[in-house]
């Protein structure tokens, strides 16, 4: 059988009126279970119908009935409203963060010092939801950030790199640890960064 390609696909919510129908028994039940009238139920059934071009519904006096059609469709449009329900639950459930993937990404720092512990509130709090981390050099991290691959990444040193959205996450304190008769700090609390090329702050490479 061939479809063409242009064909309007169902109204969902004209397929859920049609099984609401049959699981009610009626046009006036199932008005009440969806909360709209009677008229909308028979519309959307009517729109149904033209769509398939077969009754779906005979009347038996007082009874709607389910044609040959109709009933090799129900169980097609059962799928469908099901498929959409657990569509609706998952998105919801995402949306709450009970459920669902997040792939993050930390320098080498920061996911061995910082990461883990903010990951075990994170998952004490959202129990349903797994993080990939991933760790490595901040550049390297914001790469994989650019081109889709990383939904965030916790770096250092991103003043100079533009195209991106950032965000304070977390402030650091560097303290220098030096015997009493070190002759760098002489008593001083604070030091100008350029003191730290010295000789005597940083240890060089054997030649």
């Amino acid at each position: 059988m061939l479809i063409s390609k242009n064909a309007k696909l169902p109204n969902p919510a004209a397929l859920r009126v049609f099984v609401t129908v049959v699981e009610e028994g009626g046009v006036g039940r199932a008005a009440l279970a969806l909360g709209i009238t009677q008229p909308a139920v028979s519309q959307y059934l009517r729109a149904l119908e033209e769509q398939v071009g077969h009754p779906l519904f005979e009347r038996q006096g007082r009874h709607l009935v389910l044609t040959r059609v109709g009933e090799a469709l129900l169980p097609e449009a059962r799928r469908v409203v099901q498929a959409l329900e657990e569509f609706q639950r998952v998105s919801q459930a995402m949306g709450r963060l009970e459920m669902g993937e997040i792939t993050l990404g930390a320098s080498t720092t920061m996911a061995t010092y910082v990461v883990p512990f903010l990951l075990k509130k994170f998952h004490e709090a959202h129990p349903g939801v797994r993080v990939h981390l991933e760790s490595g050099s901040s550049e390297r991290l914001a790469e994989r950030l650019l081109m889709g691959e990383l939904e965030l990444a916790i770096v250092e040193g991103v003043e100079r790199w533009e195209g991106y959205e950032r965000h304070l996450f977390y402030e650091d304190e560097l303290v220098l640890i030096v015997p009493p008769d070190h002759p760098g700090p002489a008593g001083r609390r604070c030091l100008p960064i350029g003191s730290c090329g010295k000789p005597w702050w940083c240890a060089s490479r054997a030649p």
